[in-house]
């Protein structure tokens, strides 16, 4: 009888709880539908924040910094000239310790332009540092890309970059003299030579020399080609040593991964501001290549690469990649594309060269669009593809154009030496030399192992 008792006054206990278990439950999900509501509504008060929808695609001026780099750094060692071209992690180390300065010294109120004649006598400096570019860049863009490596944000000294003084294919910085003037002097494809001149800023030249002294078993002697050889550039950089470079494999047409993946269609839909639910037309072509137009411009994704084409009144505002801004020049149409290439590169590496980088190699503009070009690059040694790693067009704030050649690079473990830049120049007919003879992969796909050679490469305005 007891126990009947027990387990009936345990039964209705179970009961109870129960009872208030869901009570409990309901007196919670009211109270988080209230504050959810509330919450709401304070959402709604809220003023409306550009920075809130584009923050995640803001590029900093910082960011770009390696997408520029010279071809050739050189100086004098222990009586000697030694220079390096062939090291990515080299050469951004060095020119890296020259941007201060190259960032302060490279403004209108330090520049002039002076005598061709006067070109051989900076080079014959005894102290100096050497310089040579990948192609000519408007020195608004080497100023440029100075500032973004010595960055900050907080700083009020950034420059207005959107003025070109002259082109520059090769520098020579001559360290402070005697009267306290430290001098960048430049010279563009054609010879016309330009100075900067400051008496503010100087260049930390001994640690310059400390850092080339440290990797002097990685660079090589050179000479210049006036001192040796017949040359319509008497300060050609001449190789005199055999130099190590990676071997590599391409492979071509990589864009095909984009009819593989929804995803990655829908990615490059995105990138270009192309909307999946209000397209105009898709079609896709008997080589299986698709085209995707909305009322803003027609995106193609090909095997060979993509490509974007802004409407007559349309294109992608610049806000989409750089974050919301005022004004638009230079600065915010590189930190554009750079952010594309990102994005692309993020999406899947072998659309954009894989082991392989885009650098920037020259900048056009004409009635008011301005055309950014990018070659691909491995340990800054460039591939001599058939088409630009990418092409972008801007004007008026948006892209209007864009256009990736879709290749992909591996980096093998073997090394492969060169022979010496001086016996290639015995080997041509005349025995000159000519301008920009560098180290250059050629756009092999169907070999296992593509060898930097040299090669006679001309400046893309010649």
């Amino acid at each position: 009888m007891k126990k009947r008792g027990i387990k009936r006054i345990l039964q209705i206990f179970i009961q109870i709880t129960a009872v208030v278990l869901f009570v409990a439950l309901i007196v919670l999900t009211f109270a988080l539908i209230v504050a959810f509501s509330k919450s709401s509504l304070a959402m709604d008060n809220v003023p409306f924040n550009l920075d809130m929808l584009t923050s995640s695609k803001q590029t900093e001026l910082s960011e770009i910094d390696g997408y520029m780099l010279p071809e050739f750094v050189g100086l004098s060692l222990d009586g000697e000239k030694y220079g390096i071209s062939a090291s990515e992690n080299i050469v951004s180390e060095l020119y890296s310790m020259m941007s201060p300065a190259i960032s302060e010294i490279i403004s209108e109120k330090n520049f002039r332009r002076v005598s061709a004649d006067l070109w051989a006598t900076y080079a014959n400096s005894e102290e100096i540092i050497y310089v040579r570019y990948h192609n000519e860049m408007p020195d608004n863009i080497i100023g440029l890309f100075a500032d973004a490596a010595v960055y900050d944000k907080n700083s009020d000294s950034l420059k207005d970059r959107n003025h070109v003084l002259t082109y520059v294919y090769e520098m020579i910085i001559i360290p402070t003299d005697s009267s306290g003037t430290t001098k960048i002097a430049t010279r563009n494809a054609n010879g016309d030579v330009a100075v900067y001149e400051s008496r503010e800023v100087g260049v930390d030249y001994a640690s310059i020399y400390e850092a080339a002294v440290s990797y002097k078993s990685s660079l090589s002697r050179f000479v210049f080609s006036g001192e040796t050889y017949t040359s319509s550039l008497d300060t050609e950089p001449v190789f005199l040593d055999s130099i190590s470079t990676k071997d590599i494999m391409l492979s071509s047409d990589t864009g095909f991964f984009v009819f593989h993946n929804n995803e990655y269609k829908s990615a490059l839909m995105k990138m270009f501001s192309v909307n999946p639910d209000k397209l105009l037309s898709e079609h896709e072509d008997a080589n299986g290549n698709i085209s995707c137009t909305d009322i803003h411009g027609v995106l193609y994704l090909r095997t060979r690469g993509f490509e974007y084409q802004g409407a007559v009144d349309g294109g992608v505002d610049i806000s989409e990649y750089v974050g919301y801004t005022k004004q638009f020049g230079l600065e915010e149409y590189i930190r554009a594309s750079v952010e594309i290439i990102s994005e692309l590169r993020a999406t899947n590496k072998f659309f954009v060269g894989n082991d392989a980088d885009p650098i920037l190699y020259s900048v056009e503009a004409k009635d008011g669009r301005v055309r950014l070009t990018f070659e691909y690059a491995l340990d800054n040694i460039r591939i001599m593809t058939s088409a630009p790693a990418f092409v972008a067009e801007f004007e008026n704030g948006k892209l209007k154009y864009a256009n990736i050649y879709s290749i992909a690079a591996k980096t093998l473990i073997t090394r492969s030496n060169s022979y010496s830049e001086s016996w290639f120049i015995k080997t041509l007919d005349d025995g000159t030399v000519p301008k920009n003879v560098s180290l250059a992969y050629e756009s092999d796909f169907r070999s296992n192992s593509v060898s930097a050679k040299w090669a006679a490469l001309v400046p893309s305005d010649e």
